[in-house]
């Protein structure tokens, strides 16, 4: 028995040259459309991302901003407790001694003699009248030189300031008893002592109420 082979040719399809027009354009508008779609989602992610940069910079300077006014706070707090501790000469009012000169037999021996006057207006005046020995602020810290170098005003046992000349002005004082005291010093603030007593005068105040 034989047997029919049937075969199946596809029909071609033939478009006109308007059809084929169409359809390339509708093929052009879906290539666009996605490559708008694909531009859309970088730029959405470019978007993110230089928003995550802004906000994590924005953070950083904050903390930055942050660290640094918490440091000037402690560097302003620690320079008013180092100002409330100290004298109006700085360093030297701390406690520091710097030893004593014995004046050498055959020289002169200094001698001062303190004088304490009430300002008119304010404070105090304090005369400091010497011999044998002469003011010499242009040397101070240098080397020693015999019969000359300057004074050490001490109010109530600390250290005020260097005294340079015979005449020196302090404020208020203290209601109650105050001691003030000037010393004679060599040009590097050595103490002149004769025979073991410190070359020095005091006077007390008492102060009965504020000046």
């Amino acid at each position: 028995m034989s047997k029919t082979l049937l075969s199946y040719r596809p029909k071609e399809i033939l478009l006109t040259h308007q059809q084929l027009a169409l359809f390339s354009g509708v093929r052009t508008i879906f290539r666009l459309g996605a490559a708008s779609l694909l531009t859309i989602s970088l730029l959405g992610s470019a978007c993110a991302m230089a928003s995550q940069d802004d906000l994590d910079s924005e953070q950083l300077h904050g903390n930055k901003t942050e660290t640094g006014n918490h440091h000037s706070k402690e560097m302003e707090h620690n320079h008013h407790n180092h100002k409330a501790g100290s004298s109006s000469n700085h360093g030297e009012g701390m406690g520091h001694h710097h030893g004593t000169m014995e004046i050498p037999s055959g020289q002169p021996v200094p001698d001062v003699d303190l004088v304490v006057y009430p300002d008119p207006m304010t404070g105090w005046n304090l005369e400091i009248k010497v011999s044998n020995f002469q003011f010499s602020p242009k040397n101070a810290s240098k080397a020693h030189q015999p019969g000359e170098g300057h004074g050490h005003l001490y109010i109530n046992g600390k250290k005020i300031n260097r005294i340079y000349s015979n005449w020196y002005h302090i404020g208020k004082l203290e209601p109650g008893r105050n001691e003030i005291k000037v010393t004679l010093n060599s040009n590097n603030h050595q103490d002149l002592v004769h025979n073991g007593e410190m070359i020095s005068d005091t006077e007390i105040i008492e102060v009965i109420s504020n000046n």
